[in-house]
């Protein structure tokens, strides 16, 4: 059965594709596997939460992991494209899904940190 949460599913779509590269160090795709599988788990949890800040909380914590895997993917995986692609797919999902929890207008998706 197809759940309606596409961004769940999008989740569970790149934690498998990430799961499966065996191209990186031991480390790296310990840790990439780890972040990608946070993604979908707190995704899930925010859905089963009931109340707008407890939602947010845990939707915070599925960005904050698929950052952590875009900045994994930047430093070993540059010519991984399709997954690369389909991360920022999932950032923006995210975005979106977050910001129709704040109480003002959508900002500018905070995709790079320049400095």
């Amino acid at each position: 059965m197809k759940s309606k949460f596409e961004t769940l599913e999008l989740a569970i779509e790149f934690s498998k594709q990430a799961s499966s590269l065996s191209e990186l160090p031991y480390h790296a795709k310990d840790q990439l596997s780890r972040a990608s599988l946070s993604i979908s788990l707190n995704l899930a949890e925010g859905a089963a939460r009931f109340t707008r800040n407890e939602k947010r909380r845990f939707y915070r914590m599925a960005f904050g992991s698929l950052k952590e895997c875009q900045t994994l993917m930047k430093i070993y995986m540059k010519d991984k494209t399709e997954l690369i692609a389909l991360a920022d797919v999932l950032g923006a999902k995210l975005w979106k899904l977050l910001m129709s929890l704040e109480n003002k207008a959508p900002q500018k998706t905070p995709l790079t940190v320049n400095r």
